[in-house]
């Protein structure tokens, strides 16, 4: 199973990291890990430490650029 299969769509939807770890079964280690080879796939999954904070796909492209430009 993936993180991407997992996580819903809209940051206002994100589910935090120790609970992803906790479906799929892995550490935070292996969780970034994890998260990395998606992304090298292709697969985008974003990430938010806004309050409660946690992994989601974006709803849109719009919505990916200004996550982009917030981060930086």
């Amino acid at each position: 199973m993936k993180i991407y299969d997992i996580v819903p769509q809209g940051e206002e939807n994100a589910i935090p990291a120790a609970e992803v770890c906790r479906i799929l079964g892995v550490t935070p280690r292996e969780r970034r890990a994890i998260a990395a080879r998606e992304l090298n796939e292709g697969l985008l999954v974003l990430y938010t430490t806004e309050k409660p904070g946690g992994y989601f796909k974006p709803v849109s492209y719009t919505h990916l650029r200004a996550h982009e430009t917030s981060a930086h």
